[in-house]
């Protein structure tokens, strides 16, 4: 079966503690370590390029600051060698979250029961895939959208308004689409359903490019949507006039 996330390394001082927690992630397909210094921590670290730490901080006598000591190297090895590692303190000791969060730690986790501080552990590692994947998600959606968009305004240029229209539904489908970006396109597409049907007005479609330029510049980020929807009201749109009355238009925000 394949692991619910990648390799969660625990450091505890407590090998009974860690024992069970250990058992509580395995059991919920999660590949678990223990290790009870930072010693064999960051030699894991070192072999390894992603993974979820637990730090135990306060390791007992004689080695109270060793967890912030791992969280420190941990951290550091991860900035220097590029890894993807992700480091939670895990503590029965509120009164070290300062400092933890000086250390660098991602996550802070009070000790509670071996179950819900494992089902913790995989809700916090969980997230900071997604996050991580978001991120991979948006960095290649912002070029398809240069292309996309780059493909719009030259249709409409061109006067191609049924690939124009292709082009819109295309980027209506995407996952992750910015506020006024998904507001113009959803504009767009219901604008050329209506061209596609009629003769087009020369310039209600120049208002139709200035959208798909602010698209294809910056996802249509810094556009006055109000004042573009306005203009369109202006020039004629039935499809605006469809969705706002007078009042609507008149005090539409321009902080969109």
């Amino acid at each position: 079966m394949e692991a619910v996330l990648e390799e969660v390394i625990v450091m505890e001082d407590s090998q009974e503690e860690g024992k069970y927690l250990v058992e509580e992630l395995t059991k919920r397909d999660v590949r678990a370590k223990l290790c009870d210094n930072i010693q064999d921590v960051m030699q894991i670290a070192d072999q390894i390029d992603s993974a979820f730490f637990a730090i135990d901080i306060d390791m007992g006598p004689g080695r109270r600051k060793e967890g912030l000591d791992a969280i420190e190297r941990l951290k550091r090895v991860a900035e220097e060698a590029k890894k993807q590692f992700r480091v939670a303190a895990l503590t029965s000791h509120a009164v070290f979250r300062a400092d933890a969060a000086k250390a660098g730690v991602d996550d802070f986790i009070i000790k509670d029961s071996s179950t819900k501080d494992a089902l913790e552990l995989i809700t916090r590692a969980l997230e900071a895939r997604l996050m991580n994947q978001a991120r991979v998600v948006d960095k290649h959606q912002e070029e398809l959208a240069k292309t996309t968009y780059a493909s719009l305004v030259r249709h409409l240029m061109d006067s191609e308004f049924r690939l124009a229209l292709n082009s819109v539904y295309t980027a209506q489908s995407w996952p992750r689409l910015l506020e006024k970006e998904s507001m113009l396109l959803a504009v767009l597409s219901s604008e050329l359903e209506v061209i596609n049907k009629g003769e087009p007005r020369e310039q209600l479609t120049s208002l139709l490019q200035r959208a798909a330029s602010e698209l294809q510049q910056n996802r249509a980020r810094d556009i006055d949507v109000g004042a573009w929807i306005i203009q369109l009201r202006q020039q004629g749109s039935s499809v605006v006039r469809q969705w706002l009355d007078d009042s609507a238009v008149e005090n539409f925000p321009n902080d969109l």
